[in-house]
């Protein structure tokens, strides 16, 4: 059986069953690519944003994150 994420709001399998349906469809392909491709700029840009502004970790060496502020990871980890 598929684990599909249904949390109340749009299910995985209603988004395929639409992609699936329009899959000839040149119009909804770029719409759909566009679509891809701005969410994922936009998850990068939160991404960004939130490494810059941790209190807690230092992400500068991406591979090696680092703790920053001893204090705020100890109340973060309670």
């Amino acid at each position: 059986m598929l684990d599909m994420n249904c949390d109340s709001h749009l299910c995985e399998t209603d988004l395929f069953t639409y992609l699936e349906l329009h899959k000839d469809d040149e119009y909804y392909q770029n719409i759909m690519i566009y679509d891809i491709q701005d969410i994922a700029q936009a998850f990068r840009s939160r991404n960004d944003t939130l490494t810059r502004t941790d209190d807690v970790m230092d992400y500068s060496k991406p591979n090696a994150p680092r703790i920053k502020n001893l204090s705020n990871y100890l109340i973060s980890s309670k």
